[in-house]
């Protein structure tokens, strides 16, 4: 990725991207903790025709797949997002909880951006995926209606977790809802008193005309 600069533009394209890949059906770029110190590249896959999705190891100069990662599927999730990792060598990932009145399928081929936009997701989970475990370990559970979360890499690389108290209450769909269905209701209540005080008014003048 170094050269000498050039005015021309198709020339500079050429030496600042040295090469492309492309990704294996159901991949995407794992997320912010993709690359590994190693030199490599982590891809989140999706098994076809399900839910579960897990982490896969792909050499990054060709694309080619090196090893399965030793790691636990995440299952029932819209998709998986990767923070990085901990280290015991788990991965730190976040994992979407589907929208239980989405009419999307997500067993079925979508785009990353529209697995994890506002109307599909209910809620996020930090999980730790531990090597040899057989399932995900949760760190973090989010509100519903928390359709997004990050954790610093200075937090992830130190392993640092602490007690925390689950999430309560309501979410914030339920307040914006809530709001809504108040404003319409005193719509309503200003209609109707508009009408009462028009037809009072008239018959205030017909009194008034006699």
């Amino acid at each position: 990725m170094s050269g000498a600069a050039s005015t021309d533009p198709s020339r500079w394209a050429a030496s600042t991207i040295p090469w492309t890949v492309e990704l294996p059906a159901e991949s995407w770029l794992a997320g912010k903790g993709a690359w590994t110190t190693d030199g490599a590249l982590t891809l989140i896959s999706r098994k076809a025709g399900t839910t579960d999705w897990s982490l896969r190891r792909v050499d990054s100069a060709t694309g080619r797949d090196t090893a399965p990662l030793p790691l636990p599927e995440v299952t029932g999730v819209t998709a998986i997002r990767l923070l990085g990792w901990g280290p015991d060598g788990s991965a730190l990932v976040v994992a979407y909880q589907p929208e239980p009145l989405s009419p999307d399928r997500f067993d079925q081929p979508l785009e990353l951006d529209q697995r994890t936009a506002y109307p599909n997701v209910r809620s996020v989970r930090v999980l730790a995926l531990a090597p040899d475990a057989t399932a995900p370990r949760t760190l973090m559970t989010a509100p519903e209606q928390v359709l997004a979360v990050d954790v610093a890499d200075s937090v992830i690389s130190a392993g640092r977790t602490r007690e925390a108290n689950p999430p309560g209450g309501v979410g914030g769909r339920f307040w914006g809802w809530g709001i809504l269905i108040t404003l319409v209701i005193a719509g309503i209540a200003v209609y109707r008193s508009r009408n009462g005080l028009a037809l009072w008014l008239d018959d205030r003048r017909v009194k008034r005309a006699r």
